[in-house]
């Protein structure tokens, strides 16, 4: 997924806002455990291009405030003070202060984009966000129950979606960076949601197969799995069993 390269200036006043507010930059370190691949990635820059529409129409709002309190308070103070300065002071004011939360919050929804990744293997996905309070949190698939993917009216038009991933793991722990087990995280603001909610589930299915411990449940119309080593194998452990084997050989070749 190709990255937005930011101009030197806003590149500049990034890593210096980064290092004031000690924001890690870059990808989060890779979930622990044995891992055939690694990807990291951020949310596509068309996210940021949906965020900013939201962040037009607040700051349209913000600015009709103001502009309706310097108004007032122009009109008043002119009236109060016969002419006085009061009334420009307070129209001033107000405008200024519009303006600089429209700039403030533009910036924080940059920095809060930049600040955003995720880290997926073949065993879990990760994700780091926040400036003030940065938080990290990281799902394992083989404690994953449910995957979905949502797209509303006009991340439709951008053409992205969001992946939610659930599992029954323990809740989050703000400010954390030791990789808390999630019991929900959304991948947000991507174009490929629906291919890695397949994969997530094809490494579900490897896992619910192969045994580890567990027996799949029976459906209706199904024969049951049997578990590994009480009878024979089945195609999802002989293609386990063919992945751990080309693993030792790469390995024997070092």
């Amino acid at each position: 997924m190709t990255e937005p390269l930011p101009t030197p200036g806003y590149e500049g006043l990034q890593l210096r806002l980064f290092q004031f507010l000690q924001v890690p930059v870059g990808p989060p370190e890779v979930p622990p455990g044995a891992s055939r691949w690694t990807r990291s990635f951020r949310a596509d820059p068309a996210y940021l291009s949906y965020l900013t529409v939201g962040w037009l129409v607040t700051s349209a709002l913000i600015l009709g405030v103001t502009a309706f309190v310097a108004v007032l308070g122009l009109g008043l103070g002119l009236e109060a003070m016969g002419g006085g300065p009061l009334g420009p002071v307070v129209a001033v004011l107000a405008l200024g202060a519009g303006v600089t939360l429209v700039i403030i919050t533009g910036l924080g929804l940059r920095l809060r984009y930049d600040a955003t990744w995720y880290v997926m293997t073949d065993q879990a996905l990760r994700n780091r966000r926040g400036l003030w309070v940065i938080q990290e949190n990281t799902v394992s698939f083989d404690n994953v129950q449910n995957l979905s993917v949502r797209q509303g009216p006009i991340q439709r038009l951008f053409g992205i979606q969001d992946l939610v991933v659930e599992t029954a793991a323990a809740g989050t722990t703000p400010g954390s960076n030791e990789g808390v087990q999630a019991r929900a995280l959304r991948v947000e603001g991507i174009r490929d949601a629906q291919e890695l909610r397949d994969r997530i589930a094809e490494r579900m299915r490897l896992v619910s197969d192969s045994g580890l411990g567990r027996v799949r449940p029976e459906r209706a119309g199904e024969r049951p799995v049997t578990p590994m080593g009480s009878g024979p194998l089945s195609p999802a452990h002989l293609h386990l069993l063919r992945e751990i084997k080309r693993e030792v050989e790469r390995l024997n070749r070092r």
